[in-house]
């Protein structure tokens, strides 16, 4: 695969921010143990500055740590979040995070992931929830066998880490994935999707988008619908769509040349339903679930729960713009339009990210029938990756981490003023945002998911992008596997909801709870939050961006603000447990 030496690096810490050890392996059967920060160091100066090394959440963890030990070295990478995708210290081998290619745990990925063999010291009831069997055991006076046996278990995921990599991008090259560009491996699952399905949809894959087509689709772009119906229930059924975005992206979306249109032009392209992006004032009646999505902008209000951009679901008076599927399948459902003076129209539509869907989940059918689960589930995040390529957006920031007196022109110092951290942020459309199939494919998505909870108005649960919770049985459009249809999940019991990504319920005998931001949930965290407490939880290091080059433990807090009103989002909770939508009046006021 490559001419160069490919190395796969791991570390192991006490209590996230102390190192413990650390492993590498190398492609030409070389291993590396290390038991101090320099001895990594040392190990990566030596590195001949054509190799490439490898760790999984390496963006996130094991890099920063790299970067941390190697203060002299000026480093610079780009980055997603808080997260590095790829960085490297000037003159010296490049690091790569194969979480961008492969985003799953390192077990789930290779399915080889083994264990410590260390034992909790407490037999598996470690009151430490991070423990997982084995970690209460590392700290920096573990026993020497103990050590011993930690750094086994690194290595082995070194190797184990190496051997997949290199296995899966061969497999997903040979698969007719356009895994490489200019000499190299793409960093991100995303780059990799787009190049393949561009090349299948006879899209010059470079080609750069103008601005005005960009902002065009972008005003009629929103995510998927989060929202709570119920808070408390007895009983429910859940279902989820079998891949939502990709059956969307099976579907036809807006090809050839923007048209921009006003007044009469917009109206009559509208009622003859042409492909395009409709800015419209709308009167959105009262219902339990409006079907338009609109951004406020504007102030904060309601005590910081609502700020600019944020996406609401709301009845009364509101504008925006929206694809031509959404907007009419409002009017259809009682919406009436007050005013459309403005469109955005293309002369046709096609299913051209068809063969790409079809590509990727004909190689998914093929690996499930041969009990190949591992690589089923790597070629669904490939089919559904594109979806997310095609609303990219142009913001770019790159990072430069060296003394603050050898930072390059136009790199903005972030931190304290001993930071070693500096940012530098651009603006340029990439060739693949598509924004327009992008609202449209999302509009599509959203409409199948309304149309299901329509059916069940005033006595739906909850709903999440692809996913909904009904108090009733809905046989309708339901498959075990057909590209989306609605797969059941089962009933559920003991429905509670706090917010958007904050519920539990159990599902046989297993207590189910989600709550976002917070690791490894269960129902004493659940509990603490809905009682009003506040968790603080460590979790991982903190990220680039805001840890000026040190390496240390980042500490999260969680609370739910909504303890002591009548508040589920932006939603009213009634005293039965029925949630209904904020109301936006014609002058603008919500309520």
């Amino acid at each position: 695969m490559t001419d160069h030496t490919l190395w796969a690096f791991d570390i192991e810490t006490y209590n996230w921010d102390t190192f413990i050890l650390g492993a590498a392996v190398s492609s030409n059967g070389e291993t590396r143990a290390f038991a101090t920060g320099d001895e990594v160091s040392e190990w990566y100066r030596n590195l001949d500055s054509r190799d490439e090394v490898l760790a999984h959440y390496g963006g996130g963890f094991d890099f920063l740590y790299l970067i941390s030990v190697t203060p002299d070295l000026a480093w610079s990478g780009n980055a997603a979040g808080s997260s590095l995708i790829t960085c490297r210290a000037k003159g010296h081998a490049l690091c790569r995070d194969t979480t961008r290619l492969f985003p799953m745990s390192l077990a789930k990925w290779t399915g080889r992931k083994t264990s410590t063999g260390l034992q909790c010291s407490r037999d598996g009831a470690c009151k430490d929830a991070d423990c997982g069997g084995f970690k209460c055991r590392v700290s920096p006076s573990m026993p020497r066998a103990d050590w011993r046996q930690l750094l086994e278990y690194c290595v082995n995921d070194c190797a184990i880490l190496l051997d997949a990599y290199v296995e899966d991008v061969s497999r997903l090259s040979a698969d007719g994935f356009v895994m490489s560009s200019r000499g190299g491996i793409r960093s991100t699952l995303g780059s990799v999707a787009w190049a393949t399905a561009s090349g299948m949809a006879g899209i010059d894959a470079a080609k750069p988008i103008e601005w005005g087509d960009y902002n065009a689709g972008r005003a009629g772009y929103y995510g998927g619908r989060v929202e709570v119906g119920r808070t408390r229930a007895s009983s429910g059924h859940a279902y989820d769509v079998n891949a939502m975005y990709p059956w969307a992206l099976t579907l036809p979306v807006p090809i050839g040349e923007r048209r921009p249109t006003s007044g009469r032009a917009a109206r009559s392209a509208f009622a003859e339903m042409k492909p395009g992006i409709y800015h419209a004032t709308v009167a959105v009646p009262e219902t339990d679930l409006p079907l338009l999505p609109h951004r406020y902008h504007g102030p904060s209000m309601d005590h910081g729960r609502i700020a600019d951009d944020r996406l609401l679901w709301t009845t009364g008076t509101i504008s925006g713009a929206w694809s031509q599927i959404e907007l009419a399948f409002s009017v259809e459902h009682g919406a009436a339009i007050q005013s459309l003076e403005y469109a955005d129209v293309w002369p046709a539509e096609s299913p051209i990210f068809r063969p790409y869907v079809e590509h990727a989940y004909a190689l998914r059918a093929a690996a499930k029938r041969n009990g190949d689960t591992r690589w089923a589930a790597v070629l669904k995040w490939y089919a559904n990756s594109l979806s997310g390529k095609l609303a990219q957006q142009p913001e770019l920031t790159s990072i430069l981490v060296c003394d603050p007196a050898d930072a390059s022109e136009g790199y903005e110092q972030v931190g304290p003023p001993e930071s070693r951290v500096h940012i530098r942020r651009s603006s340029k459309v990439s060739p693949c945002a598509l924004t327009w199939c992008a609202a449209t494919l999302t509009a599509r998505a959203r409409v199948k998911l309304a149309s299901r909870l329509l059916r069940h108005a005033d006595r739906w649960l909850y709903c999440d992008t692809d996913s909904t919770y009904i108090m009733d049985i809905d046989s309708a459009d339901v498959h075990d596997s057909k590209l989306g249809e609605w797969g059941y999940e089962g009933e559920i019991r003991d429905w509670r909801a706090l917010a958007p990504k904050l519920y539990r319920f159990k599902r046989g005998e297993n207590d189910v709870v989600k709550a976002r931001g917070v690791p490894r949930a269960n129902g004493a965290s659940f509990a603490a939050l809905e009682a009003g407490e506040t968790l603080a939880i460590d979790s991982g290091v903190v990220g680039i961006r805001l840890n000026a080059g040190a390496f240390r433990r980042r500490t999260i807090t969680r609370t739910h603000k909504d303890v002591a009103n009548d508040r589920v989002g932006t939603r009213f909770e009634h005293a039965d447990g029925t949630t209904r939508p904020l109301h936006r009046t014609p002058d603008g006021v919500y309520r």
